[in-house]
C-alpha cells in the first residue's frame, strides 16, 4: 500500500512536468529551438550542469526555474524517449525538410541557395505524423557477425556496429549515406519486459533528403542464432547529385581494406 502511494506521488510529480513543459508538442518546441545543436541531446550527459545542453533546452521552456531537477527530469526524458518524443521530434523534422524540397521543385532559384531556413510548419501531432510517407525492411546479422560487434562483457556496441549497419541496409536496397544518431541496449536489470533490446535512430546526411530510420532488434540474440532487426523508414528519398555529394567516415580498419 506504501508503494503504491509513492507511485502515486511519482507519477503526479512526472504529470506535473508535463503540463509545466507544455506537454509533448511545448517539449518537442523546445528542442527545435537548439537548432542543429540538438544533436548534443545524445552525448552529452552533464543534465546536473546549468551551462549543459539540457540547461539550454530548459531555457526554451516553460520551466520556472533552471535547477537539477528540471534538467535531469529533460534528460531522462529524452534519452529513455519517453512517449516516444524521439521519434515524434525526427518525424516533423522530416515534414518541415519535406516542405523545403516541396518548395525546392516549385521554384527552381530556390535549389541555388545552401541555407535555406527550416522554418517548423506543422505540429507533432498523430495526425500530422500519420500523413510521413512509411516503408519497412529488415537484415539478418549471423551470430558471427553479432559477436564482432557486441561485448557481451560491458553489454555494449563496439566501435565498427555502424560500418556493418550501414552495409546490411546498402544490402537490404538502401541508397541513403546514413549518419547513426543514438542507440541504446536494454540491461540485463532491466525490467522493461515490453521493450527491444537493441533500438537506434539514422538519418540520411544529405541535407534535403529527409528519410529517417528507426532500427530495433526485439531480443538478445542466443548462440548460433540469427539476428533479425526491423528497419521503419520515415519519409522520402531525395537525393540529387548535382546538390549535394554526402560520404561516410570510414574508420581504420575499412580505410585499409579500400587500400588493398
Amino acid at each position: 500500500m506504501i508503494k503504491a502511494f509513492k507511485n502515486n506521488i511519482r507519477k503526479d510529480n512526472h504529470d506535473k512536468k508535463w503540463d509545466e513543459v507544455g506537454g509533448l508538442d511545448g517539449f518537442i518546441n523546445s528542442v527545435e529551438k537548439l537548432g542543429q545543436d540538438y544533436r548534443h541531446l545524445e552525448t552529452d550527459n552533464n543534465w546536473r550542469e546549468v551551462s549543459s545542453i539540457w540547461g539550454r533546452l530548459l531555457t526554451g521552456t516553460r520551466f520556472k526555474k533552471n535547477d537539477e531537477k528540471s534538467r535531469k527530469w529533460l534528460y531522462t526524458v529524452w534519452r529513455n524517449n519517453r512517449r516516444d518524443i524521439r521519434a515524434k521530434f525526427l518525424g516533423k523534422k522530416t515534414i518541415d525538410i519535406s516542405s523545403v524540397n516541396t518548395d525546392d521543385k516549385n521554384n527552381s532559384t530556390l535549389s541555388t541557395i545552401p541555407s535555406i531556413e527550416r522554418k517548423a510548419t506543422c505540429s507533432a501531432t498523430d495526425e500530422t505524423l500519420s500523413n510521413i510517407p512509411k516503408s519497412t525492411l529488415c537484415f539478418l546479422l549471423s551470430y558471427g557477425e553479432w559477436t564482432t560487434i557486441f561485448d557481451h562483457k560491458q553489454y555494449k556496441l563496439k566501435d565498427k556496429w555502424t560500418n556493418i549497419f550501414n552495409q546490411k541496409l546498402i544490402e537490404a536496397g538502401l541508397t541513403c549515406t546514413v549518419k547513426f544518431q543514438y542507440h541504446h541496449v536494454k540491461q540485463k536489470q532491466s525490467r522493461k519486459r515490453n521493450s527491444a533490446f537493441f533500438s537506434c535512430m539514422a538519418h540520411c546526411k544529405i541535407k534535403l533528403c529527409c528519410i529517417v530510420l528507426c532500427i530495433k532488434l526485439k531480443d538478445e540474440p542466443q548462440k548460433n542464432m540469427l539476428a533479425l532487426f526491423s528497419v521503419e523508414i520515415l519519409g522520402e528519398e531525395h537525393h540529387n547529385a548535382e546538390e549535394e555529394v554526402a560520404g561516410r567516415q570510414l574508420t581504420g580498419d575499412v580505410r585499409l581494406e579500400m587500400g588493398e
